[in-house]
């Protein structure tokens, strides 16, 4: 183990073992301190910057762009309408 790092641990508890929890939540919870304040979350054109530069990233190499609709849409075709809607409004973006 090294600077924090688990070593060959993964960085994210495995679904099929069960977690092995040292201290409750709440000896960590008492330890906060500071105000709290409400998080308006909210997607603006900023969240789209990097998604259209990747996209035009993948447009300099042949067949790049066509492989990700067709990644994505693969996944798509069986998800709920409100989903497909939702996924299709932000590529339009």
């Amino acid at each position: 183990m090294a600077n924090g790092n688990p070593g060959s641990k993964p960085a994210y508890p495995l679904t099929f073992e069960p977690l092995k929890v040292t201290e409750p939540w709440t000896s960590i919870n008492e330890k906060l301190t500071g105000q709290a304040v409400n998080f308006k979350f909210g997607v603006t054109d900023e969240n789209f910057v990097q998604p259209s530069a990747q996209w035009d990233v993948l447009g300099s190499t042949a067949d790049q762009q066509e492989h990700l609709i067709y990644n994505v849409a693969s996944r798509l075709k069986d998800a709920e309408a409100v989903v497909r809607e939702r996924r299709m409004g932000c590529s339009r973006k």
